[in-house]
């Protein structure tokens, strides 16, 4: 007899469990990253005009997506995810790993579509549903939405040699019981990003799933910071910062968990960890802001004076957020013709405001080395 998959996902067996209970302590450290983080909040609002702040919004979604997916082994570029987020159809002869990308983007579709939905419980069923879109409808080997049925054995990332063992997978369904009572109760009366800390290390510690949980982890974080107001435009990208310094992340995980599960950890040391990795990508996106309304302001003067017109402007900003651009991003982005955007693109090439990389439709344009000096 088979099992509705529909019943699977929405009718997990559990029995009456102990209440989830983490245990942490408020430190100085976490205090000042959370005044940080509130400080920077509002910073940059209102800074840009919304042309220039989508872009921005557009490279740390990029760079989310690259970054999460790189953490778990893919092996695609920033710009080759850019690519295939950008076109169904793309190409890079990797369908592997395209295929994690599309899944990861169809997860975060459906968690920014939930963070505006504040009716919609953030419980078990959504973590299940999450995970699913993740892994894909085509993965069959992994059960996507479904908990484990055997052992977690996590490895470290780098080295391959195991690292941690999580709770027997008969305990997996009472576990994420007691940690989405906890998600739609208690979580909700703590600051939201101490509740996305908390949440991102129990999840991982309970290792639920087969395949994914470190990608539902960080989705499952953006959505209680996003659902708490602190989504900050959506310009950060927090995954970033793990996988810069991944051994470092990994390393502020496993001081806490330790080598195998077990309950009542003291959460303080990774909390500090997570609100300050939070509170500089904060700052960093802020600068960015900032940044850039400032050379907006720099460039409008000198470009105008020189006669470069609206859309020039716009494509230097543009090259300038993402480091490159391409004639077919000036055609959207300027609503200009192909010959329009490569007359353009040659003529801030021969300014010296653009260096060009590659040959005919691979062609890649990026900002100059010497572009202030140029102006």
């Amino acid at each position: 007899m088979t099992t509705n998959r529909k019943e699977q996902l929405s009718l997990p067996f559990v029995t009456e469990t102990a209440k989830y209970e983490p245990n942490y302590q408020n430190t100085k450290k976490i205090d000042f990253c959370l005044d940080n983080i509130e400080r920077e909040r509002y910073t940059s609002q209102y800074m840009l005009s919304p042309k220039y702040e989508g872009w921005l919004r557009r490279r740390a979604f990029i760079r989310s997506g690259h970054h999460s997916l790189h953490i778990e082994g893919n092996i695609l570029t920033e710009e080759q995810v850019a690519d295939i987020l950008e076109n169904p159809n793309a190409n890079t002869g990797d369908s592997y790993h395209e295929e994690d990308v599309r899944n990861w983007n169809r997860a975060m579709q459906f968690v920014d579509s939930m963070s505006t939905v504040p009716d919609v419980p953030l419980n078990t069923l959504l973590i299940r549903q999450i995970h699913a879109l993740i892994l894909g409808p085509d993965d069959r080997i992994h059960l996507p939405g479904d908990y484990r049925r055997g052992d977690a054995k996590v490895r470290h990332p780098i080295s391959r040699k195991p690292v941690y063992t999580g709770p027997v997978s008969g305990d997996v369904p009472d576990l994420m019981h007691q940690f989405g009572t906890w998600l739609v109760s208690d979580a909700t009366s703590i600051h939201p990003v101490v509740a996305a800390g908390i949440a991102h290390l129990r999840f991982v510690e309970i290792h639920p799933f087969v395949d994914g949980n470190g990608r539902t982890a960080r989705a499952l974080t953006t959505l209680i910071l996003q659902r708490g107001g602190y989504s900050f435009n959506k310009l950060l990208a927090l995954e970033r910062y793990f996988d810069v310094d991944l051994l470092k992340y990994c390393e502020a995980i496993s001081a806490t968990v330790g080598k195998r599960f077990e309950e009542g950890r003291d959460l303080t040391e990774w909390l500090e960890y997570f609100s300050s990795a939070l509170s500089v990508e904060v700052t960093m996106a802020s600068n960015a802001v900032i940044d850039l309304r400032r050379m907006m302001e720099r460039w409008h003067s000198i470009l105008s004076q020189k006669g470069y017109v609206e859309r020039h402007r716009d494509i230097l900003a543009y090259a300038r957020i993402n480091n490159s651009i391409r004639p077919r991003d000036v055609t959207k982005i300027a609503g200009v013709s192909a010959v329009t955007a490569s007359s353009d693109l040659k003529r801030l090439v021969g300014a010296g405001l653009l260096d060009v990389e590659g040959q005919s439709r691979a062609r890649v344009f990026r900002p100059s080395e010497n572009f202030w000096e140029t102006l």
